[in-house]
């Protein structure tokens, strides 16, 4: 059986208001609550023990960022720009987003609850006790990236592309999959037996067997 991921709660109190407007670049950004529309570019700064509530995405750019025991809660727009971020101790949670490109990104402790995610690009990207549940995504990319004690629970994925991950304790048994690319690099992954037989066919043409 796989290990399951190790989450802490993300616990935040004491939270300042501020307007989107007030977020700089590269800064340090501590114990605030931001709602509203967020489309600046906040390249490589640090978000410690803040919360994004009802906010609506159109142009942010959070590459090389650090967020630190944050929740994202209610965020609605066609994209979240996060490569080569650092996420520790996240929830995202009842969020429609079109896009989050999170390449190259280094993701702990994160969860991800209630959300439609039309493409979930985690290419390259470090995962080590991560969550999605009762979640919908359409494509999720995880080429090239490092997986340890995922779970996807209740979740549909139309399409999931493994090529070159490398993956332990990944336990799919509670997400509905349409479509695999990257059958031969799923070693570390957990099905269930419905879920065998739905990829039976895949995995013979992998391989070269025909069946007739």
């Amino acid at each position: 059986m796989p290990d399951a991921p190790r989450l802490d709660d993300v616990h935040l109190t004491d939270l300042v208001d501020e307007e989107p407007s007030a977020l700089v670049r590269g800064e340090i950004h501590e114990g605030i609550r931001i709602a509203g529309m967020l489309d600046a570019a906040l390249t490589g700064s640090v978000f410690d023990s803040c919360a994004f509530e009802d906010i609506q995405l159109d142009g942010l750019d959070l590459r090389d960022c650090r967020l630190s025991t944050v929740r994202i809660a209610r965020a609605i727009g066609a994209s979240l720009d996060a490569p080569r971020s650092t996420w520790r101790d996240v929830s995202v949670e009842a969020s429609r987003i079109g896009a989050a490109v999170l390449i190259g990104a280094d993701c702990a402790r994160v969860v991800v609850h209630g959300c439609r995610i039309d493409y979930v690009n985690l290419a390259g990207a470090t995962l080590a006790d991560v969550v999605f549940e009762r979640s919908a995504i359409g494509e999720l990319d995880v080429s090239g990236a490092t997986a340890c004690r995922v779970a996807l629970s209740d979740c549909h994925v139309d399409h999931l592309i493994a090529t070159n991950a490398a993956l332990a304790h990944v336990d799919l048994r509670g997400c509905e999959l349409r479509a695999i690319t990257g059958l031969a690099h799923l070693r570390g992954v957990t099905v269930d037996e419905t879920q065998l037989a739905a990829l039976a066919p895949l995995l013979a043409a992998e391989i070269g067997i025909e069946v007739g």
